[in-house]
């Protein structure tokens, strides 16, 4: 893993003492030198750590090794695809997406990472055609509308996008006046 010792930062009141404590427990683990338990709770705060500190590298070790105790937790494979998704690792990010959410189903924010994943991966029409059978979801209609109208646009498609964006719009004013009166 090529973890190397972190200084903790003496200054850091955001994450205090413990954390950094949890850290370094962590990379003297993944470096070999130790064996520790570690909750899933501490886990999630190092990955959360290591992100603050944009080291996407010890994040995503830390998220491998969180796998390895905690397979079957969701929230992990979730973070997994969103790190290989930023390292634009998108086959891999994709796998790991979909592995999400047969275990999640249809959280919008998996929703939306996949249709990012394929449009990096230049299946703009997959993308759209996938969030296509989620419109019918009033809890998230205008999330929906809006990202395929944004893919829509990307696609140099700007009246399809526009007529999904108003859309949006539209179910986003409604649900304003039906809040307010």
């Amino acid at each position: 893993y090529g973890m190397n010792h972190l200084d903790p930062f003496e200054n850091d009141e955001f994450w205090g003492h413990e954390i950094l404590a949890e850290v370094a427990r962590l990379e003297s683990v993944l470096n070999g030198e130790a064996s520790h338990f570690f909750d899933l709770g501490a886990l999630r705060d190092i990955i959360d750590y290591f992100r603050y500190q944009n080291d996407v590298k010890k994040a995503f070790a830390t998220v491998e090794y969180a796998l390895a105790l905690y397979p079957y937790d969701n929230d992990l494979l979730f973070e997994k695809a969103c790190l290989l998704y930023e390292s634009t690792q998108f086959h891999q990010a994709l796998i790991a997406v979909d592995e999400a959410m047969e275990q999640e189903g249809n959280a919008l924010e998996y929703l939306i990472l996949k249709s990012e994943i394929l449009r990096e991966l230049g299946r703009v029409d997959e993308a759209i055609e996938f969030l296509s059978q989620f419109t019918d979801d009033e809890s998230f209609k205008e999330k929906i509308f809006y990202q395929i109208g944004i893919l829509y646009s990307q696609k140099n498609e700007y009246e399809k996008g526009a007529e999904f964006l108003e859309s949006a719009l539209t179910i986003m004013e409604e649900a304003d006046e039906i809040r307010f009166d």
